[in-house]
């Protein structure tokens, strides 16, 4: 029962388990079959990327009339949509479409993907960007092809006839990019595995034709017949959005990378982009220096740590409590602390323990960071990760600059 509650998902079986387990597990398998974790699992991967693809979804073709409309009006131009306009996309198609989503099945590799980071936010760095880059195009589009327009007819309601058909083509041709966050969607299955959402683009078109050439209808939303040319003009426009958003499934990555050390630049000179909700949304990721630092330094403290005090039951609110038993850390600040801690455990154990000698003072010269620590750790006996241990003394500068370099990586890191 401990161990079922300390675990992050505690598992006890229902025909053989005992009552005492049952009570303390948060999952109970009633057949005993170990083979009903894997299908949860699955199903609840599906529901988690059926829900990143609704997101994914709704927020470009959202935000894309918001920002159309902001854009017109500080341009000074006719303003793409009315009032009712904005309010028939939101209420129909977006929720038609975005709905259907959920239905979706899970992807082929949805098993062979490492474990979500608990806490990980959903709107994250890939979210944002896709929403970034949909919006764009799709606002793009509908100032461009109302502006094509204007050369062909004044008509205001024209006008926003082919920005509000534009508008619903563009969502029509990208809800198929959704329905594959990672890989291409040019593939015969995007067409016939789930005929939910060919429905609701058919249907979503057909009412668009309804409020064009019904009469009464158009004129209570403010539209006007348009003919042939503006519906494949639209339709041009809906495809340009698919195929660019396809090409940046595959480069899209590699501008990521490409970019990177503008992240970390932009994240270590703006106040903003330091903060801790700004550093779980942009992509950025540690150099392979800072990895094996913390690896060298931060494990080897946590093992002084554990050393240097007793193991208490009760833990309290002391932050070695992380270190010694990192399945208690729930979040990076406190898995931060706790490194902090251990290094200034360590670094006192080291003190009390060890008398600086004119030998290894004299031996001390200006290697690099990391070979600090490593030298630090070889001075003493320390029980290092792989077994090894190695006696000696340090100087009170080596264990000062120690804990100041863990306290700077851990800090930059999390």
């Amino acid at each position: 029962a401990p161990a079922l509650k300390q675990a992050s998902v505690g598992v006890a079986m229902g025909i053989t388990g005992t009552a005492v387990a049952k009570e303390a597990a948060q999952v109970i398998l009633a057949d005993d079959n170990f083979a009903t974790i894997e299908t949860a699992v699955r199903q609840g991967r599906c529901v988690y990327d059926n829900l990143i693809k609704i997101v994914a979804f709704s927020l470009p073709t959202n935000f894309s009339q918001g920002l159309s409309i902001t854009i017109a009006v500080f341009a000074g131009i006719t303003t793409p949509l009315n009032t009712l306009q904005v309010l028939y996309v939101n209420m129909i198609t977006s929720v038609t479409m975005g709905v259907v989503l959920a239905l979706e099945k899970p992807e082929a590799d949805i098993m062979d993907r490492p474990p979500r980071r608990p806490g990980k936010p959903l709107l994250g760095s890939f979210l944002i960007y896709r929403t970034f880059l949909a919006t764009s195009l799709i606002v793009a589009s509908i100032l461009a092809n109302m502006e094509w327009h204007k050369h062909i007819s004044d008509d205001v309601d024209e006008q926003r006839t082919v920005a509000m058909t534009t508008l619903v083509l563009c969502q029509c041709f990208y809800v198929y990019n959704c329905r594959y966050l990672h890989f291409s969607s040019l593939t015969p299955e995007t067409l016939y595995t789930n005929m939910l959402l060919n429905y609701s683009v058919w249907i979503n078109i057909a009412l668009q034709c309804g409020l064009i050439y019904v009469p009464g209808v158009n004129d209570l939303f403010g539209l006007s017949p348009i003919g042939g040319l503006e519906w494949l003009r639209c339709a041009m426009f809906g495809a340009i959005v698919f195929f660019l958003i396809e090409i940046d499934k595959f480069l899209g990555p590699v501008v990521i990378r490409a970019l990177q050390p503008l992240w970390v630049a932009i994240a270590h000179t703006c106040f903003a982009c330091s903060a801790p909700w700004a550093r779980r949304v942009l992509p950025m990721k540690s150099s392979g220096a800072s990895d094996e630092r913390v690896a060298a330094v931060v494990r080897q403290s946590a093992a002084a740590a554990r050393e240097s005090e007793p193991l208490s039951l009760d833990h309290g609110t002391d932050p070695v409590k992380y270190a010694r038993h990192p399945s208690l850390a729930r979040s990076p600040s406190q898995q931060a602390s706790a490194m902090i801690a251990a290094a200034r455990t360590a670094s006192q154990a080291i003190r009390r323990s060890a008398e600086p000698t004119a030998s290894a003072q004299s031996q001390v010269s200006h290697p690099s960071p990391l070979a600090h620590e490593q030298q630090l750790l070889q001075q003493q006996h320390i029980e290092l990760p792989f077994g090894a241990t190695a006696s000696g003394s340090a100087t009170p500068q080596l264990q000062h600059h120690a804990i100041g370099t863990v306290q700077e990586v851990v800090e930059d890191r999390v």
